[in-house]
């Protein structure tokens, strides 16, 4: 285990130990050939099952490193933690390290099967098994033996269970049970831990930070969520990679931080704010990267500060194909549930905004479905979940083309971004950030820099512009032929040779390519923009449509 003094901490590592105790379990007890048992693929195991397997393996692993690594904190940390003062570990304390380390390895298990599904099997109540209380007296590897021949038996049930919709029929449910298997389980742990037997376990285990492969907890609430917080709906950027759009930039994160100071015990933020941030700017000013940056910004800037937070990323498909043909029911419940009803702040990111509302003034959209996209202007007005300080949004739009109800209501603090607005940010962007790795190899003053600059303004580049343009540059560098022995070293070896044939670029050069690509790349690029715009608002009137045919059809036959 990796401990800081001041929080409990599990890395991936400190899992590669667990593995193959965990590993020769599962070969011993035929597990694999169990699973295949169940559903067979074509072949044998599916990718369903090996998913399953690598599950079951991290279940096993996290359950016997969390309660060693509790045990251990217990033992050498009572004063400090308030877990007692004593110095060896009652039955009491193992009891708590068995309960504790079991909720927390169910709670992991739900997430590596919500991470693979992309959704979320919704479950309500709890275990009610004999051998779940019993998990508290387990000794040794035998909780997490226990806890794995039971997921197998709960599966086995599932295969002849007698209600045709719980059972299983194909490789994809067997995620799903074992989703519905984990959350149960985490649910009765839960419900033992809260016990007034573990008060002072519970009290000392809420003052300390744990941190379980970047899966973040306080006492029994998750501060971070791994699927909700999925490195796919961050980019790897922060404000320091931010070129431009500087005033947005520093009024999210004034946002940001203003959110973080909510207090939970009043259930307000002492410091009035407006949690709507919007942003118009063309495609490509670096509206997206802006927001991702403040994202990781806010997430980081509340861990340091022991302030249980999330992130949130709206995508075309959770209002495309769903809030608007489902009346709105998909968005509200996340601003509802995943937004008002998390126990920590919330930021939250809208892109693309005007895609959505663009469909309000078409004429093919029936009145009603008009009203149903309406039914979003609560979360603006504070009418859906109150504007009490605890989160933010921020959205954004290319075009301006939307109606004067909704622009009223997501324009209350309005930003124009432009991205890269002079020749210096230009050179910032192209020299000091994407092409830094090879800038010894670009032979360019600070005066010839500056005119790639004003090219820029000239051509009148976007900042995604620059960013292919600087690929175009990086791929012209090494563009070269490398020797036989390239094919047979490693990477790091491969790199020393590019290095060593790299081929030099000059003003010229990259004059010359700015100017190909302006009359060429840049017209088929605004083209495709504008196109792609189109067809989102023409997918979201078509599907409203059909649902208006289909309502006329079924009346008709009525």
């Amino acid at each position: 285990m990796s401990a800081k003094a001041e929080q409990l901490t599990i890395t991936e590592e400190d899992l590669q130990q667990e593995y193959p105790i965990v590993r020769a379990l599962m070969k011993t007890s035929m597990v694999p050939e169990r699973l295949a048992s169940l559903v067979t693929g074509p072949y044998g195991l599916t990718h369903q099952h090996l998913h399953l397997l690598e599950i079951m393996e991290r279940f096993g692993a996290l359950i016997l490193e969390i309660k060693k690594a509790l045990a251990h904190r217990i033992s050498a940390d009572r004063d400090g933690s308030g877990f007692g003062f004593k110095n060896n570990l009652d039955p009491i304390d193992w009891s708590f390290c068995n309960l504790y380390a079991a909720y927390i390895a169910s709670e992991g298990g739900v997430a590596a099967c919500v991470s693979h599904l992309g959704k979320v099997v919704e479950v309500r109540g709890s275990m009610k098994s004999p051998w779940v209380k019993q998990i508290r007296d387990y000794e040794g590897d035998t909780l997490m033996q226990i806890c794995l021949q039971e997921l197998g038996a709960f599966l086995d049930f599932h295969k002849h269970h007698p209600d045709p919709a719980r059972s299983i029929v194909s490789p994809d449910q067997l995620l799903e049970v074992t989703s519905a298997f984990f959350q149960l389980l985490a649910n009765a742990l839960r419900s033992l831990i809260e016990d007034v037997e573990f008060e002072r376990h519970r009290r000392a285990i809420e003052k300390i930070p744990v941190e379980v492969c970047g899966r973040g907890y306080r006492g029994l609430e998750p501060t971070t969520t791994a699927v909700e917080e999925e490195p796919a709906e961050l980019l790897p950027v922060w404000p320091e990679d931010v070129v431009g759009n500087r005033e947005y930039l520093a009024a999210g994160i004034r946002l940001a931080r203003d959110v973080a100071g909510f207090d939970f015990e009043v259930g307000r933020n002492p410091k009035k704010l407006n949690p709507v941030l919007f942003a118009q700017g063309s495609p490509g000013c670096g509206k997206t990267i802006t927001a991702h940056a403040i994202g990781n910004y806010f997430l980081k800037y509340c861990k340091e500060r022991g302030v249980n937070a999330r992130f949130l990323v709206i995508r075309r498909t959770d209002w495309a194909s769903s809030f608007q043909n489902a009346s709105a029911t998909q968005l509200i419940k996340i601003f509802k549930e995943q937004v008002h009803g998390f126990n920590g702040v919330v930021g939250v990111y809208w892109p693309d905004i005007d895609t959505a509302f663009a469909a309000r003034s078409d004429p093919g959209m029936r009145s009603e479905e008009s009203n149903i996209l309406g039914a979003s202007f609560g979360i603006f007005d504070g009418t859906l979940i109150p504007k009490s300080g605890k989160w933010f949004l921020m959205c954004d739009a290319n075009y301006m083309n939307m109606d004067e109800a909704t622009l009223s209501r997501i324009s209350q603090d309005p930003h124009k971004i432009k991205g890269p607005a002079n020749a210096e940010d230009f050179v910032e962007l192209m020299r000091d950030k994407k092409l830094k790795e090879f800038i010894d190899m670009i032979h360019l003053t600070d005066e010839e820099w500056l005119k790639v600059g004003q090219l820029c303004i000239d051509y009148e580049f976007s900042g995604r512009n620059v960013e292919a343009i600087c690929q175009n540059i990086l791929t012209k560098i090494q563009d070269v032929e490398p020797p036989a022995e390239y094919y047979s070293v490693g990477f790091a070896e491969r790199q020393r040779i590019l290095r060593e044939l790299a081929q030099p670029m000059s003003f010229e050069m990259i004059a010359a390519m700015m100017k190909r690509f302006s009359e060429f790349e840049l017209a088929a690029e605004e083209q495709n923009q504008t196109e792609q715009f189109q067809s989102r608002v023409k997918e979201i009137v078509l599907n409203l449509s059909a649902q208006k045919a289909a309502l006329q059809t079924l009346g008709e036959k009525n």
